[in-house]
């Protein structure tokens, strides 16, 4: 999917997919697919689709790491974000 954002364009198929996951909706009515996307330039997006209808959204870094600390495995969210401080 293609979407321009404050003048820029954004590509699903020439971003990295970093990380994505399906969810039911509530009462079996259908699903929310999400999928997380770094730009060639580094910006991170959220593509969105739900029962026929798809969009995009960019995010913040910060709030790309937030979103993708339930979706990614340790190492993989260290290859993406880089280590994060010890808890």
């Amino acid at each position: 999917m293609k979407k321009i954002i404050n003048g820029k364009l954004y590509d699903t198929k020439t971003a990295e997919l970093v990380c994505d996951w399906t969810q039911r909706m509530y009462n079996d009515l259908g699903y929310v697919y999400y999928a997380l996307y770094r730009s060639p330039r580094g910006r991170y997006f959220v593509y969105s689709a739900r029962n026929g209808h798809a969009d995009l959204e960019l995010l913040t870094r910060k709030k790309a790491k937030k979103w993708n600390e339930s979706c990614l495995l340790a190492d993989e969210y260290i290859r993406v974000f880089g280590t994060p401080e010890e808890g």
